[in-house]
């Protein structure tokens, strides 16, 4: 029933690290186009099909492929790192904590230090005069969206805000650094999941204050009067 549970639970891409995923990708794939190109004409030198001063420097191209190997095989692992922070950076609302997988580190936030969630919206948190032309390249798809933004009373440890700050994208964050923020698809579902979350926790709480209290009372009922025996 458990298994059930969690697959039935709405997992919530973080665009801003599929977007930079999405732009990690073009780098290595240049690099390993341009090593190839680089390759070819050294391997032509090598069976002497060019010559001269430009056959010179070819073959020294091949002479240093083990070099070149080195390179392309770097740029694939670099291609396939962003392939993965871009697939697996997500937000998802479980039901004991809110899991958070931005790039390499996930925390995982018991709904107990949620203070507060709210809607922002990306534009106002991050006006576009106040940001640097790269980040404004990387936000202007989402510029229009709105977002989740939580209120915490304390991070899990072993994190805190200036941590997360270094490990996260600052885009992670709200303009003034207080609160997480979420650059979502479906904003609004990702509220109500939470919301829906820390009811069902308070819930739980009430339940356990309504039927324990009376058993623990019963049992030192009963051991007072074993004590008296």
């Amino acid at each position: 029933m458990a298994k059930k549970s969690r697959r039935n639970v709405k997992r919530h891409r973080l665009l801003i690290y599929h977007e930079i995923g999405q732009r990690m990708r073009v780098t290595p794939l240049l690099i390993v186009a341009f090593t190839f190109v680089l390759l070819g004409i050294g391997w032509l030198a090598d069976h002497e099909v060019i010559g001269g001063v430009s056959g010179g420097f070819a073959q020294r191209l091949w002479d240093s492929r083990n070099l070149l190997y080195v390179m392309i095989g770097a740029s694939v692992l670099l291609y396939l790192f962003a392939i993965y922070i871009s697939r697996t950076s997500y937000v998802e609302a479980r039901p004991k904590t809110l899991r958070i997988k931005a790039g390499l580190v996930p925390v995982d936030v018991s709904y107990a230090r949620v203070r507060q969630i709210r809607l922002v919206q990306l534009g106002v948190q991050y006006p576009e005069k106040k940001l640097k032309h790269r980040e404004v390249a990387l936000l202007d798809p989402f510029m229009g969206n709105t977002c989740t933004a939580v209120d915490l009373r304390a991070l899990p440890w072993p994190f805190s805000p200036a941590l997360l700050k270094r490990l996260w994208n600052k885009f992670m964050f709200t303009a003034d650094g207080g609160s997480l923020m979420f650059v979502v698809a479906d904003a609004m579902v990702l509220n109500q999941q939470i919301d829906g979350k820390i009811s069902d926790r308070q819930a739980r709480i009430k339940k356990k204050d309504r039927y324990l209290d009376p058993i623990a009372r019963a049992a030192e009922q009963q051991a007072a009067k074993g004590t008296r025996k």
